[in-house]
């Protein structure tokens, strides 16, 4: 029973259709929980998860709702105090923000950028998006056993393999926390921020943050 299961795993792997996006192969994994397609890995990873603090599947730091442009790699320093009227194609700096009522990277707010596949600044391959609220939340919090996300090491147990990130601060743009906090925005909006599911060793939940913030993104088929 053991081998025929080994067989048949084996078997959806060599048949995992693969999308190359910005220089890199990912695989798409089908959700026991939903049926949905996702990537395999974090936006911007080298490889899928080993490990929860796995620093290849890490993958890229994005402030809510940028384009990809530079400013969501770590190995940039480059960051600017001033904020975007919009956002730029190449050459993106992280921007730091310590003094405002949003605490977003823009002057003003656009609730859109990352709304479907068709928005402005949607980061994911063609036909894939920056998942909702509901949707992160069907396939992690609200999931049945043995799927269900509670605390950094249920998030990696679960199907989507996600590792504890740690995430960019917003006032110094220094990543911390990595190794025991994770994180994933999703394209859906509060007031002044934004949805994202947080984790830890101790706990899980949906909460909402300031858009300045750099979290990973794990996209979505339509």
């Amino acid at each position: 029973m053991k081998f025929l299961k080994y067989i048949l795993l084996l078997a959806i792997m060599l048949n995992a259709q693969t999308i190359t996006f910005n220089d890199k192969d990912y695989k798409v994994i089908k959700s026991p929980v939903t049926g949905k397609h996702w990537l395999d890995r974090n936006l911007g990873a080298s490889q899928a998860c080993q490990s929860l603090e796995d620093a290849a599947c890490f993958g890229d730091y994005y402030q809510w709702g940028r384009k990809t442009n530079g400013h969501e790699k770590v190995s940039n320093y480059s960051s600017t105090k001033k904020l975007l009227d919009k956002d730029l194609t190449t050459g993106g700096k992280y921007v730091v923000v310590k003094h405002s009522s949003t605490f977003d990277w823009r002057i003003e707010q656009n609730d859109n950028l990352w709304k479907d596949e068709n928005s402005m600044n949607n980061i994911c391959p063609k036909g894939y998006r920056v998942p909702s609220e509901k949707e992160i939340l069907s396939e992690t919090l609200n999931a049945p056993k043995p799927h269900k996300v509670f605390d950094n090491k249920s998030a990696y147990a679960n199907f989507l393999k996600i590792p504890s990130t740690g995430f960019r601060t917003l006032c110094l743009g220094d990543v911390v926390r990595q190794g025991r906090h994770g994180s994933l925005w999703t394209s859906s909006v509060y007031e002044r921020e934004s949805f994202y599911l947080d984790f830890n060793p101790t706990g899980a939940v949906m909460t909402t943050g300031a858009r300045a913030e750099g979290l990973p993104v794990r996209c979505i088929q339509n």
